[in-house]
């Protein structure tokens, strides 16, 4: 994040209507938890006016029943802030760069500092963020990141220290009605791999079906390899299931083919507004798993696998349907 990290909700262009957020995601070394923060700019088109919306969910996979995941939102008027300084406030809780902190319901409270060990990443190609599809752009100020200070969810105090994190943002004239997000990273022999991932729309009726427009992108060992551009979108093809969405990817050099899945016990259904009036399910989980595997194409044909990372419970992987038939129970 920089001195241009403002909100787009101001912006002419979106005052018949938008929705962006800003969202933390955190993962504990050792597994025990995770967590999800977000906060978000809502500017429905009867009010036109924006409202703050601040979200928290917990995940906690050692717990049973209701308790693994917990989650927490509430509203807020907000004001325009003042130029440049880089500040998301929604009543108590507050995001600048290089901190979050916040409270809910009187339940869960945080307070860290955050900083990114990784370049900031954008998933989709550079026209896309000024064309009219996908209706929801999104870019990622910290793909890596570490977190310290501490977060409380009820009687539970969690003293946070290198705490692994993600932070990014997305914001357009709507949800995008339907489509599949997922994100990993790791380290692996031949080196530090972090993926980002999307297809649009994620078909889930009927046992689920093939994306139309499926986009990716790797970062291995500092190099930015995407599959983002022409020739990558004609080769990609990816499939969405319930909880699960499996890829293969292609550029002129690289290969990459994938599965991300979750355990439905912690998926979190989440009602996301939309500025019209009506509504979709997001189907959110932090603690999914992933693998990946990451291959270079040679000269004369075929491929050799470079790298391979594989990820439990940890990765995050999101559906967003209109479907009301995924047995998933809102908790927000």
């Amino acid at each position: 994040m920089d001195a241009h990290w403002q909100p787009k909700v101001w912006e002419a262009a979106y005052r018949k209507g938008m929705v962006e957020s800003y969202f933390l995601r955190l993962n504990s070394p050792d597994d025990n938890w995770a967590a999800w923060i977000k906060y978000t700019y809502l500017r429905t088109i009867s009010a036109g006016e924006a409202i703050g919306e601040c979200w928290f969910v917990f995940f906690d996979p050692a717990a049973t029943g209701s308790d693994r995941i917990r989650a927490w939102k509430e509203s807020f008027e907000v004001t325009r802030p003042a130029i440049n300084n880089g500040r998301i406030a929604m009543g108590p809780n507050s995001l600048l760069p290089g901190s979050a902190c916040g409270a809910l319901a009187g339940a869960v409270r945080w307070d860290f500092d955050f900083r990114g060990l990784e370049r900031p990443s954008a998933l989709l190609a550079a026209p896309f963020y000024s064309a009219s599809v996908p209706t929801t752009k999104l870019t990622t100020p910290i793909p890596i990141g570490t977190a310290t200070g501490r977060i409380e969810v009820g009687n539970r105090v969690l003293e946070l220290s290198a705490v692994p994190l993600a932070l990014g943002h997305n914001w357009g004239h709507r949800h995008t009605p339907s489509y599949v997000w997922a994100q990993a990273n790791g380290e692996c022999p031949a080196g530090s791999l972090f993926f980002e991932g999307a297809g649009i729309p994620a078909p889930l009726e009927n046992e689920g079906g093939k994306p139309k427009l499926t986009v990716g992108k790797v970062r291995f060992a500092g190099e930015d390899i995407e599959f983002n551009l022409p020739h990558s979108l004609l080769a990609n093809n990816s499939r969405v299931e319930f909880g699960r969405w499996s890829f293969q990817l292609r550029n002129l050099r690289w290969r990459l083919s994938g599965e991300f899945h979750w355990d439905d016990s912690l998926v979190a259904g989440l009602r996301y507004e939309q500025p019209a009036g009506d509504a979709v399910t997001c189907l959110n989980s932090m603690c999914a798993s992933a693998t990946l595997a990451l291959s270079r194409s040679r000269l004369l044909g075929g491929s050799d696998v470079v790298a391979e990372l594989s990820v439990e419970g940890r990765a995050a992987l999101e559906l967003v349907t209109a479907d009301a038939g995924h047995g998933i129970g809102l908790l927000v």
